[in-house]
Formats: C-alpha cells, structure tokens, sequence
C-alpha cells in the first residue's frame, strides 16, 4: 500500500474507533442512569398523588410498556393504603401540551375504571404559571390524553 492510503487509513480508523468510544460512553451513561429516572419519575407522581383531595395512593413501582408513546409517559401500578393489594390500579404520567409548552400531567385509574382515567394534577413547580395551567387548559387536549390513558395501559408488558 502506498503511504497515502496507509495514512488515511490509519486517520479513518483513529476518527471511527474515536466515535466508537464516545457511543459506547452514550450508550453506558443511559444505560446506568435509567434507575434513577424512574425514582425520580415516581417520587414526581407520589408529590402529585399526596396533593390529591380524593383517594389516596402510594406509588409502588415502574410498569414497562410496549408502545411508542412510552418514550413520552410513565406508568406505574399503585397502591390504595386499607385496600386489597390485588386491586390494581395504575398511574400514568404523559406530557400534555399546553400554552406554556409540554408538561407533565399525571392520571390514574383502577380497575374496572380504565376507560374513565382521573386526571389528578401536573408533576413539577410551575410557580404562577401553574395557576394559568389549570384555567387555560384545553378541554379537547384533556378529553384526547384520557381517551390515550387506557390505550397506554392496555399496551402493558406483563412480562418485564
């Protein structure tokens, strides 16, 4: 080979090993966070739950979900404290868009009660934009994410 093409080589193989390194740097840093985005997705839901004048739920754990929407919601099964423990319930956190942009809105519902979902409150200090959330949000959009509610539970994985 001639010096030209061993350099190039040599430099192209230095650029993709280089690349090769900084994805698998991506790759473990998601990979070893992923635990603690769900702590702390649970802990959001839980302030949210504690905030709720009706019944009272504990957040129990995360629930995989087979589904695309999955990227832009949570599900977790919840527990009603002097309840059955068989009586499943779940709460589910998707991003509703809103006039301040997307926020996190959280809904849960029982069973027997999957198609009528409760919508308990947004995730996060909004401050005095939180007040504006909750008179200006559409009807239509909240109609649609408690239509969405049951799909994203009917797509849970049992098997995770």
């Amino acid at each position: 080979m001639e010096d030209f093409a061993k350099k190039n080589l040599r430099d192209f193989g230095i650029f993709f090993g280089i690349i090769v390194f900084m994805t698998a740097i991506l790759i473990f840093s998601i990979l070893q966070t992923r635990e603690s985005w769900k702590k702390g997705l649970a802990v959001e839901v839980q302030t949210v739950l504690d905030a709720y004048a009706g019944e009272k739920y504990i957040v129990d754990k995360f629930v995989a979900v087979d589904s695309a929407i999955s990227t832009s919601s949570a599900v977790y099964s919840l527990l009603r404290p002097g309840t059955n423990s068989k009586d499943r319930c779940y709460g589910v956190l998707v991003r509703v868009p809103s006039i301040v942009g997307p926020v996190p809105a959280v809904f849960v519902c029982g069973e027997g009660e999957f198609d009528n979902p409760t919508f308990i409150g947004y995730a996060g200090d909004f401050g005095r934009v939180g007040d504006m959330l909750d008179f200006r949000s559409s009807d239509g959009i909240m109609k649609y994410w408690q239509g969405m509610v049951p799909k994203i539970i009917k797509r849970i994985n049992h098997d995770r």
